[in-house]
């Protein structure tokens, strides 16, 4: 058997990726491998050490695409490693995972023919550090639990091709990886389960969803885990296959667009009078990119009138204007992006000491 491994990675530490690689240098059998890397528009501070890291080992190609304006798509990037593999099994990889040194000889035990398969992973401790993982033999990590894997698998990429990889729909985080499984079987692919545990899981913190509430410099969307489970289930009950937002049916955007988005035609500036992000959002960013090709859009937050007047005309049911918080107008445009400009060249700057939200949008001409 001849494997690519591949890896997506955003704005993480050097010390995890070190661990998962070494893991790859530490195995006893010698197979044909490579290691793809996709790095998704990290900030130059993970950019430039990860990049040194990966490409420090013999085995592995890194590939840069994204930029830190565009939102969190896993799927985005591990579609682009898809579309750099040259062998037939591809083991889809995670920056948290490191491999036990008889995992190559587990995989070369396995028949892809028609299937895929996913493994049992144990999630070490948090008193173990990626440093810790280096230095301790693999049955000396004390782990809290053992699961199965649903995103980490090995995979045919005759089958990631017949379904045309990952939908790009799914942003942040959460079942991008459940949606592909599913999509295999409707497909004809047989889920199986590998034996032995060969795979161990680097803790880190969860998925923060309380945050998913707040106004954060970092764009969060509240729900955006039901709303990506919901996107799952549906493309499952239709016995979707193949992906409309799969390799072949997405953009991939690098820094060198991004620049482009640094000198917009033209800007206007949008309160959070929920009629006006109504309308903008609705219709007129549309149209005023499609008119000047790359428009900059700044939502600002307007207090709610407390003069006398206003309140009286809202107690006597008058009409008003309505407001919503800038972390409503927040989610309302990042839904927008997922639903509609997610295959465009856009940038996306949250503000939440100003309540002002930035966004360039660029007209989608492919």
């Amino acid at each position: 058997m001849s494997i690519s491994i591949i890896y997506a990675f955003r704005n993480r530490d050097t010390h995890r990726i070190q661990a998962s690689l070494e893991s790859l240098v530490k195995q006893y059998l010698e197979l044909d491998f490579e290691v793809i890397f996709v790095d998704y528009g990290s900030e130059e501070q993970y950019f430039e050490p990860i990049k040194n890291l990966v490409q420090a080992f013999d085995f592995t190609h890194f590939y840069s695409i994204g930029h830190s304006g565009l939102l969190w798509c896993k799927a985005r990037a591990l579609n682009y490693a898809f579309t750099k593999v040259k062998y037939k099994s591809i083991f889809i990889a995670d920056a948290d995972v490191v491999f036990h040194e008889d995992f190559f000889k587990q995989l070369s035990d396995l028949d892809l023919s028609q299937s895929f398969y996913l493994f049992d992973i144990a999630y070490l401790s948090n008193e173990l550090s990626p440093e810790d993982v280096m230095n301790l033999p693999f049955e000396q990590r004390k782990h809290t639990h053992i699961h199965d894997t649903f995103g980490v698998g090995l995979f045919p990429k005759s089958g990631i091709e017949k379904v045309g990889g990952l939908d790009a729909f799914f942003h942040f985080y959460g079942s991008e990886d459940e949606d592909l499984n599913r999509r295999l079987i409707n497909a004809g692919y047989q889920k199986k389960k590998a034996k032995g545990l060969y795979l161990q899981h680097i803790w880190h913190e969860r998925y923060p969803q309380p945050k998913d509430n707040l106004l954060t410099q970092e764009p969060r969307i509240n729900q955006i885990m039901r709303i990506n489970q919901a996107h799952m289930f549906a493309n499952d009950v239709r016995k979707i296959t193949n992906t409309e937002r799969g390799i072949s049916a997405i953009n991939f955007y690098t820094n060198e667009d991004a620049k482009r988005l640094a000198k917009p035609v033209t800007q206007f500036q949008i309160s959070n009078k929920q009629a006006e992000v109504d309308m903008y959002l609705g219709l007129h960013i549309k149209e005023l990119v499609n008119e000047h090709e790359i428009v900059k859009f700044e939502f600002i937050s307007e207090t709610t009138p407390k003069t006398a007047k206003y309140k009286i005309k809202q107690k006597l049911g008058k009409s008003v204007p309505l407001y919503y918080t800038i972390k409503e107008v927040n989610d309302l445009l990042l839904k927008q992006i997922i639903y509609q400009w997610h295959n465009h060249n856009y940038q996306l700057e949250i503000l939440p000491e100003e309540e002002k939200i930035v966004f360039t949008l660029e007209r989608l001409d492919k």
